[in-house]
């Protein structure tokens, strides 16, 4: 029961911050937006900005989609669908990446104190401080010639369509530090959590701790994935813009030209909910594994 009224506790946090922030979005966005009165052309009042904010809200709860008041000729809803499918691809990509190879060679790294892990681990570091949109421009020529031609991206050769989402993952996942971040982050908390007086018992009387360090590895590790998510967002803006020139940064590009506020909201909307949630889930998890949190 404690775990439920937590659970429910942060869930109508999460809730509060969300709306709070979408209220925030439409205040900023309402001191560049005009409107033709009896009296000229003037600034959204805070009176019109509250009206136009509840009434998006209303509509998105009551029917599940984003209002359709836009100045393009497709709605919002069809541009968000197209727009977010491949930059949620990449993004799903590294995460994948990220949870098979370098939480791996962090944890390993932290535990068997093996030096080869260690010199990957600082070979990736030192490659990762490299900012993501520099390696999208080194590396798109060598894509562009081997995976990028027109047509290719649909081809029914594996090792080309491996090749045509691979490579803007794996930079995803390297690039602005996060890959090295992590292997350092997973072995400093694999190495903490090995000095535990509960770990030493465990290990003086010649008991599996592995089972035990993945378990209490789970937090920390989590915590910083869902900590650098907005990385992992903001990256993979400017690596499907480089790589495919087109996806959600197209989009927004295009309407902060015509002013399609509706588009621009409906964007940064989706970006606060997938924050929230992973900042939600970081806290479920911990609620759930740590029995202290629950006390």
């Amino acid at each position: 029961m404690v775990i439920f009224y937590k659970v429910i506790k942060e869930l109508l946090v999460s809730i509060l911050i969300l709306l709070t922030s979408t209220y925030i979005m439409f205040v900023l966005l309402g001191q560049f937006t005009y409107k033709n009165t009896t009296q000229g052309i003037q600034k959204y009042s805070f009176n019109d900005i509250n009206d136009e904010y509840f009434s998006w809200t209303i509509y998105l709860i009551t029917k599940g989609e984003f209002p359709n008041q836009t100045k393009s000729i497709r709605d919002v809803n069809s541009i968000i669908s197209q727009g977010f499918s491949r930059t949620f691809s990449i993004v799903a990509g590294s995460i994948v990446v990220i949870s098979l190879v370098f939480i791996p060679v962090g944890f390993v790294s932290g535990y068997k104190k093996l030096k080869l892990s260690k010199l990957f681990s600082t070979a990736l570091f030192i490659i990762s401080s490299v900012p993501v949109f520099l390696l999208s421009i080194f590396i798109r020529p060598f894509w562009v010639n081997n995976f990028g031609q027109i047509g290719l991206g649909q081809s029914n050769d594996l090792f080309l369509r491996i090749g045509y989402f691979s490579i803007p993952v794996i930079i995803l996942s390297i690039g602005d530090g996060l890959g090295g971040e992590i292997i350092k982050h997973v072995e400093d908390s694999v190495s903490s959590i090995e000095k535990e007086k509960y770990i030493l018992a465990a290990s003086a009387r010649n008991a599996k701790i592995i089972p035990h360090l993945l378990k209490n590895s789970i937090i920390p590790i989590f915590s910083i994935l869902s900590s650098r998510i907005t990385i992992l967002l903001g990256g993979a803006l400017i690596v499907e813009y480089i790589f495919f020139s087109e996806g959600i940064t197209k989009a927004a590009l295009q309407a902060l030209q015509d002013k399609d506020w509706n588009v621009i909201i409906a964007i940064a909307f989706i970006f606060s909910v997938i924050i929230v949630f992973m900042n939600f889930l970081n806290k479920f998890l911990s609620i759930i594994i740590d029995p202290r949190l629950r006390s």
